[in-house]
């Protein structure tokens, strides 16, 4: 740790800010001492802090990996002079040993320099991205420049070096300032242990702002705590919530599963205890966490219902109870398009909250939750951090210490100061997130939790082999300079549904690949059409897309050179780009086929010309060879003719035989149905005779019951009424169904010119059920100007051109001229 050289105490991190001791006055300079004090070391810590840091290392705050299907409880109260929370698994006898389901929720209390799973926040940079296996002295030189100034700069690299910095491991390479910077803000290394860089940290709090004067008006509830079996039934009233069992608890509060008894429904109830229940500072922020919590009404964060006091005056609210399973449970599991959509409806929640001024700080896959039918909320809102814009400012006081998840800080919520978190900050959270769908791990990883913090604040990513354009998206949300990643949550998910209609023009680009294969092992028109066709449609959804836009040029060669090879030359030379170097070989072939096409014709004109001559030269003599060979000629096509009608006769007569074989083989499948139809309703006529004879017992049974319950007779002939009415309105649903059903029939039959049918179904319907409906269809069926009685179904109809006469043809076989 660091020391003040004049007095041997402990430099605080506004101590490094200001450049001025805080306990003696003296002048820092650069001077300053580092120096881990013993164990029995005191002089610095606060009386009774002996047990700041038992929670991170108490049964409360460890997670069993055996409880992780039971109730995950993330909690952050927060002393005075330290910040913390807990992870509590609860093993309760109410939990069956096979319930999956798990009750997430998002709390804030224990005790201590800092414990893990206290709810954060964060966001995330992009920039441009460097690979770095080794960096030259320069480079290092370069990226361990501090400044701390009396802006309250904390620990940035050079601005003018804003990158991220993709290595296998956390660099032990690290500049003093870094370090100092960094244990300023998250203390020293040794008072850490072994705590796990995936879970959640809040640093020390640094100068307390001066509260606000509260607005909110706090009223009295009453608790009563139920226990097992108790029937609550009190003299003074039913209480407002029943406290049936402990989800967790922490150093400073606990969470309840309770039952709000106005509107009988679970919540979970969470409540300041201890010391802290009457410590104002605890107190006010508390509230604080209640009044953010509580204007964020989204579908993806989780609700606030209430908040009040216990008869003692300790202040709690409750909230939601979320059944369902945290998202890095499942994420693994699920495809890339299903975390995608997981991931854009967080945004959602994430864009909302920074819209109201509030920053979460802490996103990652745990602290996502997905219900029981596909709710996706955003839980542990503890670290959020309300911006200036946020409108309740006035209602809270804010928070001044930093905190968050180390694998996935931005380097900003590394190093601070608290001024520096943004809403970029939780971009690069969505980043991380992102990267860690890609890539299977969290951004930052390390041994320890300051090499990770350390990794964080010089934004030292995991490295990946995977590329593409959703790793370059996670990249730019993570930059380094919050001003190189994107500027708000909407062109964070505009990128990624980018890549989404990207990835269905590369689809499309495979598919045509597919089809242009086809084409060319068949030769056909029509397929190489269809390839051309989806590669131009890729090329529309993304411009970009040089798979689509070679494919497009291959296509047309390709259907080119089918056209050259058979003969169409001018569709070939329409199919190709005179400005495609590829296409200007094939093209210039296209064009000599056309002018060898041109002379070949000329040259064939001419022959045409001298044939002519010759022939009126033989004329006379070969006409009287003419006149014999069309005689000739006139019996072949007789005998030819008379061979296909012998060929049309069998051909035809095959296709009967083949159509009775058919009908047969048709006829023996409908008599096997049927035998099965039968079987099944013989089955179906067993199964209702044997719940006919269970009606009959039950009904012997009711009517001991009814001898037995005579005291119940007015009761039943009421229901007996009740159910006569619903026989009666029955009968009139059935009615109108009916009616309704001849509507549509009478439809029908006028659709097909049905008339007298029609009108017999409309005539059927009840009168008081006739409506307009009914009177436009009986309209329809009257509009005959003329009427004629067939003697049989008609077969064909034919009306002459003036429209005066008509023919009709029957069934009977005879032909009517009315």
């Amino acid at each position: 740790m660091l020391k003040c050289p004049s007095c041997a105490k402990r430099v605080l991190g506004q101590d490094l800010v200001s450049g001025i001791c805080s306990h003696c006055g003296a002048r820092l300079g650069g001077s300053v001492d580092s120096h881990v004090l013993p164990s029995g070391d005191s002089q610095d810590q606060p009386a009774g802090s002996d047990d700041q840091a038992g929670v991170a290392n108490s049964p409360e705050g460890e997670v069993d990996p055996a409880n992780l299907d039971k109730t995950f409880v993330s909690n952050s109260f927060a002393s005075d002079s330290n910040e913390s929370a807990t992870v509590a698994s609860n093993d309760s006898d109410d939990v069956e040993p096979g319930d999956i389901s798990k009750t997430f929720v998002s709390n804030d209390f224990s005790q201590g320099s800092w414990a893990p799973d206290d709810p954060g926040d964060g966001a995330g940079p992009i920039d441009r991205t460097m690979v770095m296996q080794d960096r030259d002295d320069e480079d290092a030189a370069t990226l361990d420049n501090t400044y701390v100034n009396e802006s309250s700069e904390a620990y940035l690299p050079n601005p003018g070096v804003a990158r991220t910095i993709v290595s296998d491991e956390a660099s032990d390479d690290v500049s003093e300032s870094l370090a100092k910077t960094l244990e300023s803000v998250w203390g020293p290394e040794d008072e850490q242990g072994d705590a796990n860089p995936s879970v959640t940290m809040k640093a020390r709090e640094q100068n307390p702002p001066p509260e606000t004067k509260r607005t909110l008006v706090i009223k009295t509830k009453s608790l009563v705590q139920q226990s097992p079996g108790e029937n609550v039934s009190r003299s003074g009233g039913e209480p407002e919530y029943e406290l049936l069992r402990v989800l967790g608890e922490g150093g400073m509060g606990v969470v309840y599963d309770a039952r709000q008894t106005s509107i009988d429904r679970n919540v979970a109830l969470k409540m300041i205890k201890g010391e802290a229940a009457t410590n104002a500072r605890q107190k006010a922020k508390f509230l604080a966490e209640v009044v953010v919590t509580g204007d964020l009404d989204h579908p993806n964060i989780v609700p606030i219902y209430d908040v009040g006091a216990n008869a003692q005056g300790n202040l709690f609210y409750s909230m939601k109870k979320v059944q369902g399973t945290p998202w890095e449970k499942v994420l693994e599991k699920k495809s890339l398009s299903e975390n995608i959509d997981i991931l854009l409806r967080t945004a959602d929640a994430v864009g909302f909250a920074h819209a109201r001024g509030v920053v979460h700080r802490d996103l990652k896959p745990e602290n996502i939750m997905l219900g029981e039918f596909g709710e996706v909320l955003v839980m542990d809102w503890g670290l959020a951090h309300p911006l200036k814009g946020f409108r309740k400012s006035s209602s809270i006081t804010g928070s001044v210490s930093m905190g968050g998840t180390p694998a996935y800080m931005a380097p900003e919520m590394a190093t601070g100061p608290i001024e520096k978190i943004t809403p970029a900050s939780d971009i690069y959270l969505l980043g991380g997130i992102l990267y860690e769908i890609l890539t299977g791990s969290a951004p930052h990883s390390a041994k320890s939790l300051m090499k990770c913090l350390m990794a964080a604040a010089r934004n030292e990513i995991v490295p990946t082999q995977k590329t593409g354009e959703l790793i370059d998206v996670a990249l730019k949300a993570m930059a380094t300079d919050p001003k190189d990643r994107y500027q708000d949550v909407k062109e964070f998910q505009s990128a990624i549904r980018d890549y989404q209609s990207h990835s269905e023009s590369v689809l499309l680009s495979a598919r045509a690949e597919d089809d242009l294969k086809v084409a060319k092992s068949s030769d056909d028109y029509q397929h190489y059409s269809r390839a051309l066709f989806g590669f131009q449609e890729a090329y529309e959804l993304w411009s970009a897309n040089k798979r689509a836009q070679s494919g497009i040029s291959q296509a047309k060669l390709a259907y080119a050179e089918s056209a050259k090879r058979k003969g169409d030359y001018d569709l070939g030379v329409s199919l190709l780009d005179t400005d495609n170097p590829e296409h200007t070989a094939l093209r210039r072939q296209l064009i000599e086929s056309q002018n060898d096409r041109v002379s070949r014709q000329r040259r064939l004109i001419f022959l045409k010309r001298a044939a002519m001559g010759l022939v009126a030269m033989v004329f006379v003599i070969i006409t009287g060879a003419a006149v014999w060979i069309r005689q000739e000629q006139q019996v072949a096509i007789h005998e030819a003719e008379r061979a296909r009608t012998a060929e049309s006769v069998a051909v035809e007569q095959k296709m009967l035989a083949q159509n009775a074989a058919d009908e047969e083989k048709k006829a023996k499948e409908l008599a096997i149905r049927s035998e099965h139809e039968a079987v099944k309703q013989r089955e179906v006529a067993e199964s209702q005779r044997q719940i006919a004879v269970a009606e009959r017992m039950k009904a012997v049974e009711a009517q001991k019951l009814e001898e037995q319950a005579k005291v119940a007779a007015i009761a039943s002939e009421k229901v007996a009424v009740e159910e006569r009415e619903k026989a009666v309105q029955a009968k009139q649903k059935e009615e109108y169904e009916s009616y309704i059903s001849k509507i549509g029939l009478a439809a029908s039959q006028i659709e097909k010119n049905a008339f007298d049918p029609a009108r017999v179904v409309l005539e059927s319907c009840k009168p008081e059920l006739r409506n307009w409906e009914w009177g436009r269809l009986m309209h329809l069926c009257s509009q005959s100007v003329r009427a004629f009685t067939a003697q049989s179904p008609l077969e064909t109809l034919a009306i002459d051109h003036s429209g005066q006469r008509f023919a009709s043809g029957g069934w009977n076989g005879l032909a009517n001229i009315w």
